[in-house]
């Protein structure tokens, strides 16, 4: 009778790898309903394994949203955000490229959506630690553009102009994966959201961000 071939044993860094891949893709279907049992189904294993690697649930809860949250975030998107040798225009088109495609994808936007749902409060804390820094930055960097002084920190009114802006790519992301109706990729999706804000200002003022002279209007 043959025998059946042992099973190989996996380094202990790839076997949490997998635990918390797996954590990711229950808590993406269920919310944070699901629960350990269900990740040791996923991937085979015993309750106790994955006990073993995260002491408990809220410690699953915490890696997977700093794999899927923090670990993707660039700093040297802020970097060219303040590359002041480039237009503001452009700067803002590659951002949303590069941070667009890094949040592209389910498990990004149905992870945001349970947290916040849930109240778990993971989300605030990474709207303040990382969002608000580079909506600030843009705001100021809108600013710039203008001409107008940096002194002052950027006003309440000007973060909610570049707010309206950047909510645009993350209901972008629930029609994508949540309602299963966007029909542009994620390239055309950033050239729009920065054309269209600009777009949508005044003469005068995209004439400021420009360095033009506004058209007069006929006589």
């Amino acid at each position: 009778m043959a025998r059946k071939p042992k099973r190989s044993r996996l380094p202990p860094e790839e076997r949490q790898e997998i635990i918390l891949d797996a954590a990711i893709s229950v808590f993406t279907r269920k919310g944070f309903t699901g629960t350990p049992r269900e990740i040791a189904r996923d991937i085979g294993v015993s309750p106790a394994l994955v006990y073993k690697y995260f002491g408990t649930k809220d410690d699953l809860i915490q890696k997977s949203y700093e794999r899927a949250f923090l670990s993707i975030f660039q700093e040297s998107w802020i970097d060219e955000l303040r590359d002041r040798n480039k237009p503001i225009r452009d700067r803002l088109k590659q951002f949303y490229l590069n941070y667009g495609s890094a949040i592209d994808n389910e498990y990004w936007i149905r992870f945001a959506m349970y947290s916040a749902l849930d109240g778990l409060g993971m989300m605030q804390d990474y709207l303040k630690t990382h969002v608000e820094k580079f909506i600030s930055l843009i705001a100021l960097e809108l600013r710039h553009a203008r001409g107008e002084t940096l002194l002052a920190p950027p006003t309440d009114r000007e973060k909610e102009q570049v707010w309206l802006m950047h909510s645009s790519l993350i209901f972008y992301l629930i029609r994508k994966y949540i309602h299963h109706s966007a029909s542009v990729g994620i390239e055309d999706l950033a050239e729009m959201l920065v054309d269209s804000f600009f777009d949508g200002l005044s003469s005068e003022k995209q004439a400021t961000f420009l360095n033009v002279s506004p058209a007069l209007p006929p006589s």
